[in-house]
């Protein structure tokens, strides 16, 4: 069938990678060597066409021309890639590798990165760092960072990529909140403290992006160290904080912002003094 596929099609690339992937699973290395080398004749930008032939080539032992094939496939991804290829990536490549291959343009990586997070934090660690790296560096390389070492447990790296991230999006939310993230791990007052003092000094910033937003994280982290009295004061701010166009509305801020008035609510009702007023 597929012969007859390609006597009526022949200049289908999609053909031709269906007859090299016949021709590897019965050992006939140099004809499918040919067929994806004519699939990639025809259609230059086809990602499995590159993936296939690093695998090829990765099977021949040429290791840097094989990077070289997968660093191609990866700069052509254009739509969201299939669960199969981020499989394919990460048991085909070491994290190392997968960085040296990892794009530099800003739609394929972003297209890769959150399925790349999911299936393996270390490689979505070495996927981030030539964007994180390059100069000037990326805030989306470098967040994902920070949510990869939180995944493999580095503490001391994802508070160290959180921080440079508050320096490079200081006025954005996400920013404060991996921030706070990171710092809230070990559960350590000190850390906590630490978070308090940052999201203090973001508030004095003209320009940030919701200063409701950080208000909201600053109780939370007060009420986690269960300072009652800064808690009350850092309450009340929150309440007469103005509101902006930029404020978050949807569904989930609105459970996290219930839930966090909730246990500021708690703390303070457990705390020597009597209960709060009601937060609204």
């Amino acid at each position: 069938p597929l012969d007859r596929a390609l006597g009526w099609r022949p200049l289908d690339p999609r053909l031709w990678i269906l007859r090299a992937r016949q021709q590897l699973e019965k050992g006939d290395l140099s004809g499918g060597r040919a067929s994806v080398a004519l699939a990639l004749t025809l259609e230059p930008n086809a990602v499995e066409s590159h993936l296939l032939k690093a695998s090829i080539l990765a099977t021949q032992g040429a290791r840097i021309a094989s990077e070289r094939a997968f660093r191609t496939a990866l700069a052509n991804i254009a739509s969201p890639p299939s669960p199969s290829l981020i499989s394919h990536l990460v048991t085909s490549l070491p994290p190392d590798a997968l960085g040296r291959a990892a794009p530099r343009a800003r739609l394929p990586f972003m297209l890769l990165a959150p399925q790349i997070l999911e299936q393996s934090p270390k490689h979505a660690l070495a996927l981030a760092r030539p964007r994180a790296f390059a100069s000037p560096p990326d805030p989306e390389a470098v967040a994902l960072r920070v949510r990869a070492a939180m995944a493999i447990e580095d503490d001391l790296l994802a508070r160290v990529e959180a921080r440079h991230l508050t320096r490079l999006q200081p006025d954005e939310n996400r920013s404060y909140l991996l921030f706070a993230q990171t710092n809230r791990v070990r559960g350590e007052p000190a850390r906590e403290r630490e978070t308090q003092a940052t999201l203090r000094a973001a508030l004095q910033r003209e320009s940030l992006r919701s200063p409701r937003y950080v208000h909201l994280l600053l109780v939370e982290s007060l009420a986690v160290s269960r300072d009652v009295p800064a808690l009350r004061q850092a309450l009340a701010n929150y309440e007469t904080a103005p509101r902006t166009a930029r404020d978050l509305t949807g569904r989930g801020f609105r459970q996290w912002r219930s839930n966090v008035l909730q246990r500021a609510k708690e703390a303070i009702r457990t705390a020597p003094g009597g209960a709060p007023e009601e937060p609204r």
